[in-house]
């Protein structure tokens, strides 16, 4: 359960889709999310500065003759450009315009409020299940009006859950203290240096958080190490792949709802899909040469 929502351990990620150089036809993604269904992949994840607009747009499209199918969680606060119709073209060009200038973020309460307007607008929709602060720094989750404008996004029905996602153990800890924050994002990997997950923990489960894990496979196809090595001997053991054991040892962690996969190839996400088959259990947490968060 991803709070009161019921999700699907496996989520699909969408950071790829619609990326500079990607090439992913609206029929390709089509097929993709059709795949997703069938594999009874039930959460999407996408953010506003994913093709700088273009993922949400497609996705809005592409979702309203696929009702009821899936969850929708969308992100707001980095960097994106939107520009009017035949401009369009040149958003992620825009994009990278502003953070060239900067103007890598903004999180001023009116600027999320806008932001998320225009999220619904382009997913085509009067909600979202969940939607994210995109790696806010940690005065951003310490701004009260901010806070404010999430809570009432939440009154209104426009977000049905709030969320945070970042890496830094000092945006989580702050982001565990707020009544109004019930989800987080987070990297959740075996891997050294993996995000701020393990070091909150503790205090997200007490709270009831749900953790949305991210960048499972980060690190995966690194200089051989002493977590590659444990990854393999699992592999070997269970009849799984690598890639796999990642998944499912990501899903293990206490706490963690939903673990995202990001690809635009249906073949892969069988591939990740099948992994899934089995309900996880304790025993899917790597236990030698890595770090056991528990």
């Amino acid at each position: 359960m991803l709070g009161s929502i019921e999700v699907s351990v496996l989520g699909l990620g969408t950071g790829r889709l619609a990326s500079l150089g990607a090439g992913n036809s609206s029929r390709e993604i089509a097929r993709l999310l059709d795949t997703a269904s069938e594999l009874g992949i039930t959460f999407i994840d996408t953010a506003d500065t994913y093709g700088s607009s273009a993922a949400e747009r497609i996705l809005g499209n592409l979702l309203r003759s696929r009702p009821g199918r899936f969850h929708v969680a969308t992100k707001g606060g980095l960097a994106v450009a939107d520009l009017p119709g035949p401009l369009r073209p040149l958003n992620q060009f825009a994009k990278k315009g502003l953070q060239k200038a900067g103007r890598v973020d903004n999180f001023a309460p009116a600027v999320i409020r806008k932001r998320l307007e225009a999220s619904l607008r382009r997913l085509r929709t009067d909600a979202v299940d969940v939607y994210y602060l995109h790696l806010p720094p940690l005065q951003a989750v310490r701004d009260e009006q901010l806070i404010a404008t999430m809570g009432d996004a939440l009154k209104s029905g426009k977000i049905r859950q709030f969320g945070i996602s970042s890496d830094d153990p000092a945006v989580l800890r702050v982001a565990v203290e707020l009544a109004e924050c019930t989800v987080v994002q987070t990297h959740v990997s075996p891997f050294a240096g993996g995000g701020g997950f393990e070091e909150t923990r503790t205090e997200m489960v007490a709270a009831g958080m749900s953790v949305v894990a991210n960048h499972v496979l980060a690190g995966a196809d690194g200089p051989p190490s002493p977590v590659q090595q444990a990854i393999a001997r699992r592999a070997s053991e269970v009849g799984l792949s690598q890639r796999g054991v990642l998944i499912r040892h990501a899903a293990a962690q206490p706490g963690v709802a939903v673990v995202l996969v990001g690809t635009s190839n249906p073949a892969h996400l069988r591939e990740n899909a099948s992994t899934c088959m089995t309900p996880v259990e304790a025993d899917d947490v790597l236990k030698v040469g890595v770090r056991r968060y528990r």
